[in-house]
């Protein structure tokens, strides 16, 4: 085993932050593009196909910690049963709340760096994120969590797939994530990665709306369709 795989799993924070990162940019977009009043036409079908996604994406993503994760770290740390049961009672929620987002960064996902190695977790992130999806949803999944990312964060999240799949991913569907965030959020909405690291202060912070959420959007289309760029 090389000295990196012996390390304790601080890929995990790192990638847990870009993840929720991703959820808070596109919930604060779907707020805005929402606004007042529904959106119409095919914007409307763009913003609902996209919602669908997410809520897909998410069910995913807590699925893999419930089941994969979260059992592991058990096993591991039987002091922190409470913590890990919250996590679960959370993951029923439709909409990720901001403090359940915060509870993960700063209490589970220290406990997860502490308790596995870094080859460890690579092996669950691999079994459970990467392996069985087509190259088509690595690269939705992997330009909708590169979006905005600074260098160093980019550079982590882009090296989790092998060399040839990478490429692929980057050269050849970046002008598809653009065309949609385009159809959804409007063409003046930058999309990609950053280029530069932005200001801690300036991280993003979802706070649910009172007015249309995701399940709003939904509503909108009975549809039943639902990364360096170049």
């Amino acid at each position: 085993m090389s000295k990196r795989a012996s390390q304790p799993a601080y890929t995990a924070t790192t990638i847990m932050g870009i993840v929720h990162d991703a959820l808070r940019r596109d919930l604060m977009r779907l707020q805005s593009a929402l606004g007042s009043a529904p959106p119409d036409g095919d914007r409307r079908v763009a913003i609902a196909d996209h919602a669908r996604w997410m809520m897909d994406f998410l069910h995913h993503h807590h699925q893999a910690e419930d089941t994969g994760l979260w059992p592991l770290i058990r096993q591991r740390a039987p002091q922190a049963q409470d913590l890990l049961d919250r996590m679960e009672a959370d993951h029923a929620q439709l909409t990720p709340a901001a403090p359940h987002l915060r509870g993960e960064e700063d209490e589970a996902m220290p406990l997860v760096a502490g308790v596995l190695t870094e080859a460890e977790w690579r092996r669950w992130d691999q079994a459970h994120n990467i392996k069985g999806k087509s190259i088509g949803r690595l690269a939705a999944d992997g330009h909708w969590l590169m979006d905005g990312l600074d260098p160093a964060r980019y550079t982590t999240l882009i090296h989790l797939v092998p060399a040839p799949v990478r490429i692929i991913i980057i050269k050849g569907y970046a002008r598809r994530y653009r065309a949609q965030c385009a159809r959804r959020w409007g063409p003046s909405i930058a999309v990609g990665p950053a280029e530069a690291a932005p200001p801690a202060e300036n991280r993003p912070e979802f706070t649910p709306p009172r007015g249309p959420s995701i399940s709003t959007a939904r509503r909108f289309h009975s549809h039943p369709h639902p990364w360096r760029m170049q």
